[in-house]
């Protein structure tokens, strides 16, 4: 039997911030707060203390992946340092930065599709 052991995603704010995609979700934050109850004005209010990373649609085999991800919240302009790695595949991590200026500028633009 092989198992795979999958890819190691993370993300690095300007500010000093980090999020993996081996963090622990902080929607059990929320309920150890008390906050359990979707309907309360405060529970449609709250956020995270720390940036999320969600993942979304996403493919593999043994040999690739291709996976997406929701990362929130915006990351604040500067290097967006970004990283990977999948010791399985003996791929080492490799961190790269991104300008984050044009994700910011982006949202700028970024309009409601309904209210």
């Amino acid at each position: 039997m092989v198992v795979c052991q999958a890819a190691e995603v993370g993300f690095k704010f300007s500010d000093g911030r980090r999020v993996t995609n081996v963090d622990r979700a902080p929607w059990f934050e929320q309920q150890l707060q008390g906050h359990h109850r979707p309907s309360e004005e405060d529970d449609r209010k709250w956020e995270p203390a720390h940036p999320v990373l969600v993942p979304g649609n996403g493919c593999g085999s043994y040999r690739a992946m291709d996976q997406e991800y929701w990362l929130w919240p915006l990351p604040p302009a500067g290097s967006l340092w970004v990283g990977c790695e999948w010791p399985s595949h003996g791929i080492k991590r490799t961190v790269n930065a991104l300008d984050a200026q044009p994700i910011v500028d982006a949202a700028a633009r970024a309009r409601p599709i309904w209210p």
